[in-house]
């Protein structure tokens, strides 16, 4: 079974100024176990170490710069670990700040992230079992996150407007042209958290970790923001792959023709159980929603595009800026979103379809026009770049 468990407690003081990381890297009892990561979002550069210097392996995340959203997970993991005292947070062992960086220790989780796991367990019986036990542990986190008073996440300026495509990093007419085709989206977006509001709190399927006694562990509580629990949910189930693979311009084409054929030969879940997992989700967190479970897996398809076009955004800012090292991983993710917005595409035609009172400031709320629209630019940014870059 998967089950939740508090956390141990970890009273051993570990040293982690920059001095003691540096030395630590040179005598091999510290090891960096990533590459450096550039969040694009705030310019913090993000490193990730496992230290040995104890008998219990610890993890630091060391912040460079985004100082605000450091000390954000520092308050919102304490509040949250506080109020969840039943589930397993994984909470600071101690920390270090000087000159805009802040290093975090962690106890390390032996196991791996959730969204490896599912990849793991495809096909069994047990792939919808541990989806289930995270929906319902990130429903939990979502209500019991009311009230604590978080620290919100505020996104740079640049991104507040609701355009997937920031021009100060894209430069083409295209991205331009999708953000104003977006901005009823965006209207839509809004609709929908109105609808079925409440805290997300990302936690996507690399920010849950599966034990090898198989309790899932939660970790990086950075970005806390008063939307809709919806996006937490389609991050669980549609987050991308954890390994990598290219597609030649072949099978690219073949791809665009038939795109929900070849997102679920991407994506760990089968059709009927990603729509088993959806009216799990409805019953887990929305107990009192009245309307029609098509409706509910109707506006679960529409934040799933709105969610897959921008992770388009991110993994194609991410794709041309990676080091090489990183950069397959980040081209594996930005295929498979690309092919998951393409494969909804006609979903969101369903939003002038929506039946019940709780959906009716979401029903209508874009035309069968402006979809339209955005579908056809998106399909062209896919051809432009498959043109480009697809071998």
């Amino acid at each position: 079974m998967y089950r939740s468990l508090e956390s141990g407690s970890h009273n051993e003081e570990i040293k982690i100024d920059l001095v003691s990381i540096e030395k630590g890297l040179e005598e091999g009892s510290i090891i960096e176990i990533f590459p450096t990561e550039i969040d694009l979002k705030t310019g913090q550069r993000l490193r990730y170490f496992a230290d040995h210097r104890s008998l219990e392996n610890r993890f630091i995340k060391l912040f460079n710069g985004g100082v605000e959203e450091a000390e954000n997970e520092l308050a919102n993991v304490q509040k949250i670990s506080k109020a969840n005292k039943h589930l397993s947070i994984v909470t600071p062992l101690s920390e270090y700040k000087k000159d805009g960086i802040i290093a975090v220790c962690y106890p390390f989780i032996d196991g791996v992230n959730l969204q490896l796991c599912f990849e793991q367990l495809k096909g069994t019986s047990e792939l919808t079992q541990i989806a289930k036990e995270a929906i319902r542990q990130s429903s939990t986190l979502s209500v019991n996150s009311e009230t604590i008073g978080l620290k919100d996440y505020v996104a740079a300026p640049k991104f507040l407007m609701g355009y997937p495509f920031s021009l100060d990093d894209f430069d083409g007419q295209i991205f331009s042209e999708i953000n104003k085709a977006y901005l009823p989206f965006w209207i839509l977006r809004r609709n929908i958290c109105n609808a079925f509001p409440g805290y997300s709190l990302d936690r996507h399927s690399r920010n849950v970790l599966v034990g090898k006694d198989n309790t899932l562990h939660h970790i990086d509580f950075e970005v806390a923001t008063k939307d809709s629990p919806f996006f937490d949910f389609v991050k669980i189930i549609r987050n991308g792959p954890d390994s990598t693979f290219s597609l030649s311009k072949a099978i690219w084409n073949d791809a665009i023709k038939y795109p929900k054929e070849f997102c679920y030969q991407l994506n760990p879940f089968t059709e009927n159980e990603e729509r088993e997992l959806v009216e799990f989700f409805m019953h887990n967190r929305f107990p009192s929603y009245d309307g029609d479970t098509e409706s509910f897996a109707n506006v679960y398809e529409i934040v799933a595009a709105h969610t897959h076009l921008f992770y388009i955004s991110k993994y194609l800012r991410r794709y041309s800026v990676a080091p090489s090292e990183t950069k397959p991983i980040a081209e594996a993710r930005l295929h498979y979103h690309i092919i998951g917005y393409l494969a909804l595409a006609d979903k969101l035609f369903q939003v002038n379809n929506l039946h019940g009172d709780l959906l009716k400031g979401v029903s209508n709320s874009v035309s069968v026009e402006q979809t339209l629209k955005l579908n056809s630019l998106v399909l062209e940014l896919a051809n432009n770049f498959i043109d480009q870059n697809a071998k």
